[in-house]
């Protein structure tokens, strides 16, 4: 890993437009753990949104190109409502839970499930957003004010607000990684 002498720098690609957030803030801090052993940077080619930006932030920079898409932090949720479709075809679902544990079910069609699961979604984002804070070494109000509260930039804009570092090609990183470690 990041101890092997052969290995002299770090370099990822990113091509997504994010996903899931499991293991994605321990994965990212892991990442992060890993500064100072050697250069770990980050390309991205075509975008790196939403979780694969969680991934991108704690290295030790971040060069886009020029049409990459940055950004798009935040944290969403989905809950498909198939009650009016399954209703017409004569399914209903019952659903029982403990009266210990009351909040395991949320409805998000009541005024409070939706809380309770808007909760859920806002402290994940606050962990999210906190790390890109870390990260990128500003202050949290700073993701808030210039990062665009979901937004995607394009290219330089994403350099112009700091949620990267320079805007390049794919084989001007490899050149000037090349370059900075080589053996001698």
């Amino acid at each position: 890993g990041m101890m092997n002498p052969k290995i002299r720098a770090v370099l990822f690609v990113h091509d997504s437009p994010g996903g899931q957030v499991t293991s994605c803030g321990e994965l990212a801090d892991m990442i992060f753990r890993g500064r100072g052993t050697k250069p770990i940077i980050h390309y991205v080619n075509g975008s790196c949104c939403s979780a694969s930006y969680w991934l991108a932030a704690p290295g030790d920079g971040i060069v886009v190109s020029p049409t990459a898409m940055t950004g798009c932090l935040g944290v969403a949720g989905s809950i498909r409502d198939t009650s009016e479709a399954d209703k017409r075809m004569g399914v209903r679902t019952i659903d029982i839970v403990s009266t210990q544990t009351p909040h395991k079910r949320p409805d998000p069609k009541t005024d409070e499930g939706y809380a309770q699961l808007l909760k859920m979604i806002d402290s994940t984002a606050e962990v999210f957003l906190s790390d890109v804070a870390k990260y990128r070494g500003v202050n949290r109000k700073v993701v808030d004010a210039r990062f665009g509260k979901g937004a995607v930039f394009v290219g330089a804009e994403a350099v112009e607000a700091g949620l990267a570092d320079d805007v390049g090609t794919f084989e001007d990183v490899v050149a000037e990684l090349l370059a900075t470690t080589s053996a001698g």
